[in-house]
Formats: structure tokens, sequence, C-alpha cells
């Protein structure tokens, strides 16, 4: 019998989410703004990923005399590895810059972060493990401190179980097994939720856009340029979407790619 190669996802996929996200600069700009940043202070960059959030943070504050302090935590070496190349430019005009390799889940900061930062983060965990995060976020933080949570979903709670399930079908065709596994998109309401439960307060959201998704955007990062798989995913979605969620979420299909539309959201909190 053939054994089926477990892969862990992050540990192999090199993905450019300037595709995969789409355009991000509003988005970016409306966190930074939201952010209120203010010289001394000190944000973690939590499931940091590349370190776009660092990246874009430490560019506003070179271009506008600030000085603040990063500290990036992502739970996969490979991914925070790759934030060097990025972050380097800004360490070498005397920004204090920290990469921990820790699991979200596990985070032992307590006190000492302004502000907080999960960008399409918190989905890579299973539901269960989501609050423990958030909690982990709010004891990072100082009194008064700031949460912000950047995630994609569907337009209703129905949308997103949908939006939970073309994903996951993606994955299952790319072998991405641990994604199959432990990723879930929550909505709103469930974001929501768990930061009130974890002890924050003022919860808002502070960006609302759209999230444009087009399955051709992952065929390099995702099926390494499988047309096949690509091809099988479109077909799932034809076959499983059903009229009413077509329109709800503009469904166009090309013939080789078929392109959707989410929201992402920006929630924030206050401890």
């Amino acid at each position: 019998m053939e054994q089926k190669t477990k892969h862990q996802g992050w540990n192999q996929r090199n993905v450019d989410f300037s595709k995969a996200h789409g355009n991000e600069d509003e988005a970016f700009d409306k966190l930074i703004e939201s952010m209120n940043l203010k010289n001394g202070m000190t944000m973690g960059d939590i499931m940091s990923g590349y370190g776009a959030v660092s990246r874009k943070v430490l560019d506003y504050c070179s271009k506008n005399n600030l000085y603040v302090r990063v500290i990036l935590t992502d739970a996969y070496e490979e991914q925070i590895n790759k934030s060097t190349s990025y972050l380097a430019p800004y360490e070498l005009q005397g920004y204090a810059v920290q990469k921990r390799v820790e699991d979200a889940r596990c985070l032992s900061l307590e006190n000492i972060l302004d502000k907080a930062v999960i960008k399409m983060g918190l989905h890579e965990v299973p539901k269960n493990d989501q609050p423990r995060i958030i909690q982990n976020a709010y004891n990072a933080l100082k009194e008064h401190g700031e949460i912000y949570i950047w995630e994609s979903f569907g337009q209703t709670p129905e949308l997103s179980r949908c939006f939970r399930e073309l994903v996951k079908k993606k994955d299952e065709l790319a072998g991405f097994d641990s994604f199959v596994e432990n990723r879930h998109f929550s909505h709103e309401t469930d974001i929501f939720k768990q930061l009130k439960e974890a002890g924050f307060r003022d919860i808002e959201i502070v960006y609302d856009g759209i999230f444009n998704y087009t399955t051709k955007n992952l065929l390099e990062s995702d099926f390494l340029g499988d047309e096949s798989k690509l091809q099988a995913w479109n077909e799932y979605l034809r076959s499983t979407l059903s009229d009413e969620e077509k329109k709800a979420v503009k469904f166009n299909d090309t013939g080789d790619s078929i392109s959707m539309s989410f929201v992402k959201k920006i929630i924030r909190g206050v401890k």
C-alpha cells in the first residue's frame, strides 16, 4: 500500500501573499492609523509568519521618526527566518527586533506589550485552541494595551462554513494534511466572543474590507503548478456551492479559474 506523505504545510509552503490575500495597503493603513503608535512602545507581531506587520509598522515609524520595539513570535522557524531580509534594513537603523520561535498557544510574554497584532494567524489552529491564544495575548499586554485580530471569513456564519470547506478542500488536494486537521476560520461573532471571554473591552471593527479569493492565484504556492489539482478544486466549487451561495460570494467562473468575494476585517479589543 502506498504511504501518504504527511506535510506540515508551513514547513514547505512558500506563498506570495500579494496574490493569496490581494492588495492589503488599505487594511495596513487603517491598522497603523488605529494603533496610534508612539515613541517607546513595544508591539507584538504574534503568529508573525514572514513579519509583514512588523515590516509595515517599522516602515511607518522610520518615515515618521518614531522608535518602537517589535517582538515577532511564530511556531515555525522556517517562517520567522524569512522575515530577516525584510527587517534587516530597520535593524540597521537601530530598531530593536526580537524573534522568538514560540507557539502562540504557549506564549510566555507577560505584561510587556503596548500593542499585539495577530494577522491571518488565528485560523491556523483548531477552534478550541483559539481562546488560549487570545488569552495569552491578553496576558502579554500592558494595562490599556490593545489587540488587533486580522482575519478573513464569510459575510455570514453560514458563508464562513462555506469558506472553511472550500479552503479545506484546497488543502486536501495540496497534501497539507496538518492544515486540514488544524485550521479553523472563525466568523467575527466567534472572535468577538473569544475576546470578551478573555477580558477585552471596547471591542470593535476598525477595518471592514473585501477579500477577493481567486483559485488560480494558488496554483504555484499550493499545487506546485499542477493544473489537474487546480481544476479538481474548481470542479469541487462548481458542484458544491449552491446557487444562493454563488450569488452571495459573487462567484465568477472563467473556466481555468474561479473568483469569489469574502470579507477581511480587523477587530480591536482593549485590555
